[in-house]
């Protein structure tokens, strides 16, 4: 299975793009339950991204 930014194409191992990039599924983006859509930071979706800032700040972090 590849899992890469369905955009841009950016994945964690840096393959098809540099630097390498986190990977989150978007649940509200539309896509097909055997194949999940991915995206990157870039392009994950507003409500996605309100969700990542969410777990940053619970976890002193930031998900990249």
């Amino acid at each position: 299975m590849e899992i890469s930014c369905s955009v841009c194409r950016a994945d964690p191992a840096g393959r098809w793009k540099n630097p390498p990039a986190m990977v989150f599924r978007d649940r509200h983006q539309p896509g097909d339950a055997e194949r999940p859509k991915y995206f990157c930071r870039d392009h994950v979706s507003k409500k996605r991204n309100a969700e990542l800032a969410e777990i940053e700040k619970v976890k002193g972090g930031v998900l990249r």
